[in-house]
């Protein structure tokens, strides 16, 4: 007999919650990286035997269907938990139950999972052992989708052979290679830089009849713009035009910024004109690509022109865009002008960190002031934020350079003494006799 209260509790969860919402509780938990609390949840809600159709009815009224039990089984791949063993358990406790294509959805990001983690053979023969005994359906079995999914999970941890292994066996086993397929391999030569191989993977797509998509090309663009090849990202690009395919955000970003790492910025600037001229709206990235690109090239007032047009576009500059031009002030020692940024910075919200600050005090050290860079050390601490190891060094060659043997002595035992630069040095700091002064 159910106690009262239970009954009542039962009564009210029946009238609030349904399938889909107690799929949308575990989902919380899965979207949280915690399918370790939804499986806790699932386990208190459900005792076994109790089936009705698709859903499983639980002690306290919440029916399960196979979607939340999928949203489990994906969530221990996709979390920091990487435990497919455990996804596939609760993947085949439902598996005669679910439909085909979420039961195809699962078997794959359980493959892809045990493929990351190196036991692909194991999965493989557990399935054919079930597939014997009739415990898994044939038409669950491995299919496309499945074999991508483990190629997939070799690329991921850079297993070329790997990528070919699964591959091939959609053919072997009568089957053809869809987008995805060429998607996987191509994108896998391309992350390790070798384009020569994914052009002809993509010569091969093109002989198979199957039509690449953007994000074939997007790879593309990206690997050669890695390298530095940026006229062979150019030459990518037009043949997306050619084949009547749109260029999207990422394609445009990865373009400037290969331009913008090969001292090129103000190509990458036409660039992201050219997006605009498309209709396709830069981003943060593209601004901030270019900004640091005249940053790096010493082009302080490009650099800050850009900044000004990133907040014209309506959107909000970052920390790495305000310290990309601080960068640059004080890569030329002028030191009045990165203050002057970092106070700009504040006012925009845009708090500073270490690395602003230690741009400062890099900008007063090349305009030989170690006494100004100490004091923005001083600042750095009156503002709560640590020095690190470039802090001291920083000021430490300014004195240096300066001929000040004290200073350096004196800025060498605040590192060592103070208790801003780790446990290691506070504690090495003990053992260690006082500089002599000069």
């Amino acid at each position: 007999m159910v106690p009262l209260s239970k009954q009542v509790m039962k009564d009210d969860l029946r009238c609030s919650f349904n399938a889909r919402s107690t799929g949308k509780l575990l989902e919380s938990a899965a979207l949280a990286k915690r399918p370790d609390l939804a499986e806790k949840w699932l386990t208190a809600f459900w005792p076994p035997g109790n089936r009705s159709s698709f859903a499983w009815e639980l002690s306290l009224g919440l029916p399960v269907d196979d979607a939340a039990v999928s949203i489990l089984a994906l969530s221990f791949c996709r979390s920091n938990l990487l435990d497919p063993w455990r996804s596939l358990c609760w993947l085949l406790r439902w598996h005669s139950d679910m439909a085909l294509e979420q039961r195809r959805h699962c078997q794959a990001a359980v493959l892809a999972a045990w493929a990351q983690v190196d036991d692909t053979p194991l999965i493989l023969s557990l399935l054919e052992d079930l597939s014997k005994k009739g415990d898994v359906p044939a038409d669950a079995m491995m299919d496309v989708v499945s074999y991508n999914s483990l190629a997939d999970g070799c690329a991921k941890k850079g297993d070329l052979p790997g990528v070919h292994r699964w591959i091939s066996k959609i053919e072997a086993c009568g089957m053809s290679p869809n987008v995805v397929s060429f998607n996987i391999v191509i994108g896998a030569y391309a992350q390790q830089g070798r384009l020569l191989e994914a052009s002809r993977w993509l010569g091969r797509m093109l002989e198979y009849g199957v039509c690449p998509n953007v994000l074939v090309y997007t790879t593309m663009i990206s690997a050669c713009a890695r390298r530095g090849e940026t006229a062979e990202a150019e030459e990518w690009l037009w043949e997306m035009h050619r084949l009547a395919l749109e260029p999207v955000e990422a394609t445009y970003n990865a373009l400037l910024n290969g331009y913008a790492k090969s001292q090129n910025s103000q190509r990458a600037a036409q660039w992201l004109e050219c997006m605009e001229a498309n209709d396709i709206k830069p981003s943060n990235v593209s601004y901030t690509t270019i900004i640091d690109g005249f940053a790096r090239e010493g082009d302080v007032d490009q650099a800050v022109l850009w900044f000004e047009r990133l907040l014209s576009a309506d959107l909000q500059a970052d920390l790495i865009a305000g310290n990309a031009v601080l960068s640059a002030y004080a890569s030329r020692g002028d030191a009045a002008k990165a203050m002057q940024w970092l106070h700009n910075m504040e006012q925009r919200n845009i708090q500073p960190d270490v690395v602003s600050y230690n741009t400062v005090i890099k900008g007063h050290a090349r305009n030989h002031d170690p006494a100004a860079a100490l004091e923005w050390l001083e600042t750095m601490q009156r503002q709560k934020f640590e020095p690190n190891l470039i802090s001291y060094n920083t000021v430490v060659a300014a004195y240096a350079q300066a001929g000040d043997p004290d200073s350096v002595a004196e800025v060498l035992e605040r590192a060592l003494l103070g208790a801003s630069v780790g446990s290691f040095l506070k504690r090495r700091a003990k053992e260690l006799p006082r500089l002599p002064r000069s």
